[in-house]
């Protein structure tokens, strides 16, 4: 969440997928950040989706996942 939060600070046009609770906490809370060492929260409005259909187009795509999660993507494509 942290590149959504410096993609919209630099201007660019942030869209989030997300589903369930997140989608739900994103939309009417915004993106929500915690600076780690000051505990200081600051939110962001941001665009979301609940999923994409194949004719629309982004120039960039992130997909953060953790560690252990890698491998298991990478195998999907």
């Amino acid at each position: 969440m942290s590149y959504a939060n410096k993609l919209l600070h630099a201007g660019h046009n942030v869209v989030l997928l997300a589903c369930g609770r997140r989608l739900a906490d994103l939309q009417a809370c915004g993106l929500l950040l915690e600076d780690a060492e000051s505990g200081a929260r600051t939110t962001q409005q941001v665009s979301t989706l609940s999923k994409v259909t194949p004719d629309e187009q982004f120039d960039l795509v992130l997909v953060p996942v953790r560690a252990e999660q890698l491998e298991g993507v990478l195998s999907a494509g």
